[in-house]
């Protein structure tokens, strides 16, 4: 699988939902230090989070990790804001 556009959601063989987000990686590398590569966010959805992690964000990660989690399905568009919203709420 070629690595999926911007500003999309697809969930992994967890119950994982990731979101890519080009302009939140640029801006996080900007003031952060983070690495622009680093452009897919977990939405801690799935079942194997604990209560008090589940609908948190996680980590950035590389497409390179993202795909390991494959295969990966599309996920609900909507969630894309929110861990938007989340995000830019950690700056």
């Amino acid at each position: 699988m070629n690595e999926p556009g911007n500003n999309t959601a697809w969930r992994d063989r967890f119950g994982d939902t990731w979101v890519r987000s080009d302009e939140a990686a640029r801006k996080r590398s900007e003031s952060l230090g983070t690495l622009p590569d680093f452009r897919w966010w977990a939405l801690c959805d799935g079942p194997a989070w604990e209560d008090g992690m589940r609908g948190t964000v996680g980590v950035a990660s590389p497409w390179s990790s993202v795909e390991m989690h494959g295969p990966l399905e599309p996920g609900d568009s909507g969630l894309v804001q929110q861990v938007l919203d989340a995000l830019e709420r950690e700056l």
